[in-house]
C-alpha cells in the first residue's frame, strides 16, 4: 500500500510519501483483491512486526473503506488530508 500526503509539522509543510506491506484476511482480503489498482481507500488496522525477530513492520488491515479519490486525483490535489488516506 502507498501513502502520500502533505502534513504540517512545527509550522512547516512536509510532503510525506511511503509504502508499507499489508496483510488482510477473510472478507477484507476479498474486498482488497477486487479493488482496482490505485483506488483510494481509508484503512483501519494495526502495525506488527513482519516476523518474531524482524524489525520491519506490516500493516494488518482489519477494516477498509473506499474513498472518492483515485490515485490520479490524489496526485493532482493540493493539500491532502493526511493521516489515513491510502492507495492500494
Amino acid at each position: 500500500m502507498a501513502h502520500a500526503s502533505r502534513q504540517d509539522e512545527a509550522g512547516a509543510v512536509r510532503d510525506v510519501e511511503m509504502e508499507i506491506a499489508c496483510v488482510a484476511v477473510e472478507s477484507v482480503a476479498r474486498v482488497i483483491a477486487a479493488a482496482p489498482l490505485g483506488a483510494g481507500v481509508r484503512t483501519e488496522g494495526f502495525l506488527a512486526r513482519k516476523g518474531k525477530s524482524s524489525r520491519q513492520l506490516v500493516l494488518h488491515v482489519t477494516g477498509l473503506e473506499f474513498t472518492q479519490e483515485s490515485e490520479q486525483a490524489q496526485d493532482t490535489q493540493g493539500d491532502r488530508d493526511a493521516s489515513t488516506q491510502q492507495r492500494t
